[in-house]
């Protein structure tokens, strides 16, 4: 929740109710992904997780690149 507050805060746009669009940058790919309060990730998190092969249980790392607005890995 702290993550999305500062969302808020910084870009002084409030996150609608379903979430808000955010761009994932993976090394030279970039997948776009919808994320809401929950943190549950859309529509993009599947190409996201094929491309990584990524199963059940794996743990990812997501960093905020605020000058961006963008997530990278």
């Amino acid at each position: 929740m702290a993550l999305i507050e500062s969302i808020t805060k910084i870009t002084g746009v409030p996150i609608p109710r379903k979430g808000i669009q955010v761009e994932i940058v993976d090394g030279n790919k970039s997948y776009w992904v919808n994320m809401g309060e929950d943190y549950i990730i859309g529509n993009g998190w599947a190409s996201l997780k094929a491309a990584r092969q990524l199963k059940k249980g794996n743990i990812i790392k997501l960093h905020w690149q605020k000058t961006k607005f963008i997530f990278f890995m």
